[in-house]
């Protein structure tokens, strides 16, 4: 028998898909991730949108870090539009419980970030409104606060931005902090709970990104077992 892989694996939030033209919602990651993966020398594991599943893999696996992925809405949108899935939502918020009590780090991606903040009893608007065409597909400054200044001795980044849902500080939910806003509009781009390594970004580092040093930086506190 074949010696098995010691990779390290890292664990990934699914987005869900609908199939065209019948009812089969599935559960994907996309391939930017997997390759982002493998370049940093880890395995992948996309977990389903089934928290008792999830746990069982997450039990079995012991990955040294997850990601909560972007894509879907992680607030209902009042005017029926959008793609919020409530299955989804519950199913990460079993994942943040299990790696907040097993001290497995977390990195939340986008949607992710704001998962973390409605975990934390925080609020996520579900429309930014007149903002959005500065987040969507574009990319902005963003001002940094520690432990993000700090990692790349520097006030401001340039990040890619995909998303059209955000909050504000006073939106933040409790034990976390703010430590990036948008330039433009002061809308939160980065969170973090030092005391249980908890980061939270409104950027997409698995995509091309003028932020790879800080992103690199991000890892490499979260898990700086590996190499970035």
């Amino acid at each position: 028998m074949a010696p098995r892989s010691t990779k390290p694996w890292i664990a990934f939030s699914s987005r869900v898909v609908q199939a065209n033209n019948y009812d089969e919602p599935r559960d994907a990651l996309s391939q930017d991730w997997t390759n982002w993966t493998t370049r940093h020398g880890s395995l992948p594991l996309a977990l389903p949108n089934d928290g008792t599943i999830a746990l069982d893999m997450l039990f079995a696996i012991k990955p040294v870090l997850l990601v909560l992925t972007g894509g879907n809405d992680a607030a209902r949108r009042k005017d029926g539009a959008g793609d919020f899935d409530d299955g989804r939502n519950q199913a990460e918020m079993t994942m943040i419980r299990w790696a907040l009590e097993a001290t497995v780090p977390i990195l939340g991606i986008c949607r992710g970030m704001h998962m973390l903040n409605l975990y934390h009893g925080g609020t996520v608007c579900d429309d930014l409104g007149k903002y959005a065409d500065d987040h969507v597909a574009k990319t902005h400054r963003v001002s940094l606060e520690n432990p993000l200044r700090n990692m790349i001795n520097s006030d401001i980044a340039e990040t890619n931005s995909f998303h059209r849902q955000g909050f504000s500080e006073d939106q933040v939910g409790a034990n976390l902090h703010v430590c990036a806003r948008c330039t433009s509009d002061g809308t939160v781009e980065a969170i973090a709970r030092e005391d249980a390594g908890v980061i939270g970004i409104g950027w997409h580092p698995e995509r091309n990104n003028p932020a790879q040093n800080l992103d690199d930086a991000i890892l490499s506190r979260l898990v700086p077992e590996l190499e970035w």
